[in-house]
């Protein structure tokens, strides 16, 4: 067989290989999600392996177990946190009146269009009061409510599924930490395999402190708006403030996405006690807290977390999402500092000859 054959049968391998993981994507993403629970689920299984029952050690398939249980118990207190939150907000806004939200907003109405002609500028939409409550009226309607609830129970089944595939794996890939490296060691060719060894080594250590690092960012975010908000006598600040770190996680936008969260959910909240009130003492104590926890994620805890625990410059971190973000999206922005964590350990090792990739590689 010529070398040509060779490439074309690679080439049709690779694309027949393509399509079967297309069509097996789920599987793929629950793997992917089973990987990113191992890593960070690893150092509670070394630390499980320290304890001692009658100077035994705890057997491997035991502490994972233990590590799924940990898992388990988040996500029950998680979904504890949001089940409230969504029966609330639905019997409040089953019980909202156009009318009296109207109400509320006249004032803040009637300041925007006092503005307006003062500077001589169309006015003529705020005074339209029937195309304003139109809008508001559809937003607020209880049959589309019940779809958005009917909808989250359809996928019922969906989650199920998929947190027990996700558990499923996760088990495997705790108690045999080895199936991983066997898998890639057994495509890797024999003069590659001492690199092939860096690489996953060094790929679990830092992969391992970035996600142990992002759940120290949301605990941080959480913590911070909780007290801020719970200053200001907001209800369900706990909710609210880990959802927000939650959104955090993605770059840019998802301090925006996060606050805007923060703020409607208060308001909503809010609508019990009065709408015309105090809604915007309120909006700008829930901004002011999300502002003032923003720039002390953004000027302490990111670059601190980040830098330190994949070894990179902040302004190698920004370009790295930014381009990213261009590229694939939100998305692209999540699975960013983690990928190029990845290219960065590989060219370390294969690469090396570059002094691009030497300089970018220094501190790994």
């Amino acid at each position: 067989m010529n070398q040509r054959t060779r490439q074309i049968i690679g080439g049709i391998s690779v694309i027949l290989f393509m399509i079967l993981l297309w069509y097996v994507r789920s599987l793929v993403v629950y793997f992917i999600c089973s990987a990113v629970l191992a890593l960070v689920g690893r150092p509670l299984m070394n630390l499980f392996h320290k304890i001692q029952i009658k100077g035994k050690h705890i057997p491997s398939w035991l502490r994972a177990l233990m590590v799924l249980a940990t898992f388990i118990v988040f996500l029950v207190g998680l979904f504890s946190l949001l089940t409230p939150l969504i029966a609330q907000g639905v019997e409040i806004i089953s019980n909202i009146e156009v009318k009296k939200v109207w109400e509320g907003l006249e004032p803040l109405r009637a300041d925007a269009v006092a503005f307006l002609e003062r500077y001589n500028l169309e006015a003529e939409a705020l005074n339209n009061r029937a195309a304003l409550e139109a809008p508001l009226s559809e937003l607020l309607q209880v049959t589309d409510i019940s779809s958005f609830m009917g909808g989250i129970l359809g996928t019922f089944s969906g989650i199920v599924v998929a947190i027990f595939s996700i558990s499923f794996i996760t088990f495997f890939l705790l108690k045999d930490d080895y199936i991983l490296t066997q898998m890639v060691y057994s495509l890797t060719p024999e003069k590659h395999m001492e690199s092939m060894k860096r690489v996953l080594s060094n790929s679990q250590r830092l992969l391992s402190r970035y996600f142990i690092g992002l759940l120290i960012q949301i605990s941080v975010v959480t913590l911070l708006l909780t007290i801020g908000l719970s200053i200001f006598g907001v209800k369900y600040a706990l909710t609210i403030g880990f959802f927000a770190g939650i959104f955090n996680l993605i770059p840019y936008i998802g301090p925006i996405i996060g606050g805007t969260f923060a703020l409607l959910i208060s308001l909503l909240l809010n609508v019990e006690l009065g709408f015309a009130d105090n809604t915007g003492i309120l909006a700008a104590q829930v901004l002011g807290t999300f502002i003032a926890v923003q720039l002390f994620d953004n000027i302490v805890s990111q670059p601190v977390i980040f830098s330190n625990s994949v070894l990179a410059h902040p302004l190698e971190i920004f370009l790295v999402i930014s381009v990213a973000g261009t590229i694939g999206g939100v998305v692209g922005m999540i699975i960013a500092i983690p990928l190029y964590t990845l290219i960065r350990i590989v060219a370390k090792e294969f690469l090396t000859g570059f002094k691009v990739v030497r300089s970018l590689t220094t501190k790994l």
